[in-house]
């Protein structure tokens, strides 16, 4: 998180795609997938840019670009734009 003692907060979260989170609660899931199973099977995640919860941006991120394991996440702002690292 960015700032986050500040009331706006920044999140930067590698998730399963809405729509296979979606899929899951309405039930045509048996469960919401784990980014494993993601990896093998869809191939790509969705990552997000989140500010006290709500969502500025989201963009596919190939996993094969994302190595298995844990995963730091590096991020500044750049006026009025995002860097990673």
């Amino acid at each position: 998180m960015l700032n986050a003692g500040e009331r706006r907060s920044y999140a930067f979260v590698l998730r399963v795609p809405e729509s296979l989170a979606s899929a899951a609660q309405e039930g045509a899931l048996p469960s919401l997938p784990t980014l494993e199973a993601v990896r093998k099977t869809l191939g790509f995640f969705s990552l997000q840019v989140l500010r006290s919860g709500v969502k500025l941006q989201e963009q596919q991120v190939k996993a094969d670009d994302v190595p298995s394991g844990p995963l730091r996440l590096l991020a500044q702002r750049e006026g009025t734009g995002w860097s990673s690292g």
